[in-house]
């Protein structure tokens, strides 16, 4: 976890429970948190290995980002 325990990574955001993803959420955008990890998510999408891009995945999907 980064800075006041806001995720920094795809593992960060699966470690999060369901009900904690909303505050957590406000809390990136407000501590200008959410782009740095979107560009990390999206750095580990781009991996070649295939565990991390699922992991990614995952964590887009978990944060309401969907297909």
């Amino acid at each position: 976890m980064s800075f006041a325990g806001l995720p920094s990574s795809s593992k960060d955001v699966l470690e999060l429970t369901s009900t904690d993803v909303p505050e957590v959420f406000r809390n990136l955008i407000a501590n200008r948190g959410l782009t740095p990890l979107i560009q990390e998510i999206h750095r580990e999408m781009g991996s070649l290995d295939p565990d991390l891009r699922r992991r990614a995945t995952h964590a887009l999907e978990k944060l309401g980002f969907t297909d």
